[in-house]
């Protein structure tokens, strides 16, 4: 890894595709696309999405894909090319989506636990009831819940951090491959045929009419966009660095626009299909429950947790089969996520320090497990939703801000324009380079600023002690990281692509 020369190469371009929408189409879609919208008001959170994605969302990934695919290298090796005092930038970024890994294994674990149950259905009839009082014991959301673990919950940290290390400290390729190539078709498939099911239900229009209504007020509130832009640069994997890193494993020859509009299309369309299902779902539980649509779940993040259960105990027998298939592909799609985000930082460290794939993995692999344990304790719940909303919300606007600079202004957007035309049917001009210079950085800037103001605003103590954790690591181990001397002599040279 740490010579350009000898980068690995995907294979064909369908690996590559197969790769980045294993990357994307993940807990992104599955779990927090539904559980935003439903938070956020439907059908008003999708205007606000398209708007987005496909003036800024789009733009931005192909400055990632130009990027990626012209450097051919790590994150951190990206940035010390450019210019070596950027460097701690460069750790900044993958160090971030590192630590949303972190909790992202944590909802994983959820999965695991859930795909064991549904043999035999044993989240009984309370399925919101199940989820927060006796896996998560998390009634009350606080931080007093520390220092009790959910063994559960620990148990499948463990499993799950051993089989990403397995899969990451060998060839991450074929690994990745592997699990999208057969399974993610499958996964589709499955989703749909449950989605269908799930329209036949008694309520189910009335989710449906809540998902495609649209609050038209809620379009002027800052705080809207700030959450449609976390989700989109979260399904997306805008500022993770997957991008990036896989991009570098790409032929000369390769379509990169035409690429990142197809994984863009497909990602959508799947979040919309879960969606679809979960709304569908909700509609069932509110006029079975008699209550109002918008109070069937009181936690988003543990939506799919509780809408689903609750529809597989209306299937009978049938639901003995397409449970456990259901949850056997939030794994496999979650955990191809998983690897994904693994990458970004794995990367960096065998290409700065010459470390072996086994080595890296084995460090970071340590190092996850031991803070994913803080949500696997009793204020397991509670942690992961301040995570989410910091490091999707905040910190990763923060990792595209700088990629804007960086990337469009320091590097400079021209130089990738030709690159990014060049063996594409799609083509980009100086609208694009617009984009990316003023518009989106514009965009980001206003809406961290509003949303920063929000997080003091509304935050707690406990709040701010959780966010000071992260926001230490994120300082202090980039640092270290740049101080640090590179073994590998080419580590600051830029490749000529």
């Amino acid at each position: 890894m740490s010579e350009q020369n000898s980068r690995p190469k995907f294979k064909s371009r369908k690996l590559f595709l197969f790769a980045m929408m294993g990357s994307v189409i993940g807990l992104g879609n599955i779990w927090r696309f539904p559980s935003v919208l439903y938070t956020n008001g439907g059908a008003s959170f999708l205007i606000a999405y398209l708007s987005i994605l496909f003036i800024l969302g789009v733009s931005h990934l192909f400055l990632e894909y130009g990027i990626g695919f012209k450097f051919k290298s790590s994150v951190s090796g990206v940035f010390s090319k450019i210019n070596k005092k950027y460097e701690v930038i460069g750790w900044f970024l993958p160090l971030n989506i590192f630590l949303v890994l972190t909790y992202y294994v944590c909802i994983l674990s959820w999965g695991l636990i859930y795909f064991l149950l549904s043999f035999s259905q044993a989240w009984g009839t309370n399925t919101n009831g199940f989820f927060n009082n006796l896996l998560l014991n998390s009634a009350t959301p606080t931080v007093s819940g520390t220092l009790s673990f959910s063994i559960p919950i620990l148990v499948g940290l463990i499993v799950l951090w051993f089989l990403i290390w397995l899969a990451t400290s060998r060839d991450l390729d074929k690994a990745i491959g592997a699990i999208c190539r057969y399974l993610m078709s499958i996964m589709f498939i499955l989703m749909v045929f449950v989605v269908i099911f799930t329209f036949t239900l008694p309520g189910s229009m009335v989710g449906i009419h809540n998902l495609f209504k649209p609050n038209w007020a809620m379009l002027l509130t800052p705080g809207l966009w700030l959450v449609v832009l976390a989700q989109i640069a979260f399904s997306m994997g805008l500022g993770d660095s997957t991008a990036i890193s896989f991009t570098s494993y790409l032929e000369k020859e390769s379509k990169l626009m035409d690429n990142a509009i197809i994984v863009t299309v497909i990602n959508f369309l799947f979040g919309i299909v879960a969606s679809l299902g979960v709304f569908s779902i909700l509609g069932f539980m509110s006029s079975s429950q008699g209550v109002p649509f918008n109070t069937v779940v009181t936690e988003g993040t543990g939506l799919v947790f509780v809408a689903f259960p609750t529809i597989f105990n209306t299937m009978g027998m049938l639901s003995y089969i397409i449970a456990p298939l259901f949850f056997l592909c939030f794994l496999f799609a979650g955990f191809t996520s998983a690897i994904a985000l693994f990458e970004p930082m794995s990367s960096s460290l065998s290409d700065k320090f010459n470390f072996s794939r086994f080595k890296s993995a084995s460090i970071m692999a340590i190092v996850g497990l031991s803070i994913s344990l803080l949500f696997a304790t009793g204020s397991g719940q509670y942690m992961v939703n301040v995570a989410d909303s910091f490091l999707n919300e905040i910190t990763l606007s923060v990792v595209i801000l700088c990629e804007a600079i960086v990337f469009a202004w320091i590097y400079g957007a021209d130089k990738l324009k030709p690159i990014l035309n060049e063996n594409s049917k799609f083509q980009i001009g100086t609208k694009w380079i617009f984009i990316v210079k003023y518009l989106m950085p514009m965009v980001i800037i206003f809406l961290l600023i509003n949303g920063i103001y929000n997080f003091i605003c509304k935050n707690t103590l406990a709040d701010y002690v959780v966010q000071l954790f992260f926001v230490s690591i994120l300082v202090i181990v980039p640092i270290i990281l740049t101080k640090l001397a590179a073994r590998n002599k080419n580590f600051y040279k830029e490749n000529s692509n």
